[in-house]
């Protein structure tokens, strides 16, 4: 490929990447806004900040930085450096997000339900963009894979298990559980699967390449659903 494309291509994905990432991280604070539950990553993270000096952002680096190393331990491999960057520049951009106070808290049901509505949106359509990206996606599901592996499971079974144990970890340490957290675990797959395939088709049409959506159709993508050590999670 010429070099003039590939910078081209680079800068594109990058954009798309970075571009999801801000949407995902602004979508999980107008979920945590809402107070009426959240998915159940972000009960274990605002469950630590509660019960340790972090801020909820800290809370999503540090647990990243922890499942990261888990990996390496069990994969004797690297990350790759989206997958890093992944990890840190969510958690930065969700303190940042709370630090300028644009997102608003409200006392009435149906302004609290609207909220949790465009926040599970934005966490969807913000996932499958960057995951589109093909940049690196978040650390958790390279857990996921090297769980799989050692124990013998299918991907779905392990995740399943993954977002349990943090569920109910994060709950134990004080974290929100409502029926958000419910709307949440249903919906934010579909919504990032229709948005990925939107993505990847409108990421290869700026290319000027044909259309090339792989795998769509073996299942409900979900949260993170690469696995930042340069495979897909199926």
């Amino acid at each position: 490929m010429p070099y003039v494309e590939r910078k081209r291509e680079l800068l594109l994905r990058y954009a798309v990447f970075f571009t999801g990432m801000t949407i995902l991280a602004l979508g999980i604070v107008f979920s945590i806004q809402a107070h009426l539950g959240v998915s159940p990553w972000d009960v274990l993270h605002i469950g630590l900040s509660y019960t340790t000096p972090l801020t909820v952002g800290g809370a999503n680096i540090a647990a990243g930085i922890t499942i990261v190393l888990l990996t390496v331990v069990l994969e004797r491999r690297r990350p790759t450096v989206g997958c890093l960057i992944n990890m840190v520049y969510i958690g930065l951009c969700i303190d940042f997000f709370f630090f300028l106070g644009w997102v608003p808290v409200f006392e009435q049901v149906w302004a609290q339900s609207l909220m949790l509505c465009i926040g599970i949106g934005m966490m969807g359509f913000g996932s499958g963009m960057y995951v589109a990206a093909r940049c690196g996606a978040g650390p958790r599901d390279g857990l996921t894979l090297a769980l799989g592996k050692k124990l013998g499971w299918s991907v779905r079974k392990v995740r399943t298990a993954l977002e349990l144990t943090a569920l109910l970890i994060g709950w134990w340490l004080g974290g929100p559980v409502f029926f958000g957290t419910l709307v949440a675990s249903l919906a934010i797959g579909p919504v990032m699967q229709w948005s990925m395939q939107l993505w990847e088709k409108w990421i290869e049409r700026m290319l000027g390449r044909g259309v090339a959506v792989e795998n769509l159709d073996k299942g409900t993508l979900r949260l993170n659903d690469h696995d930042g050590f340069g495979r897909q999670v199926r």
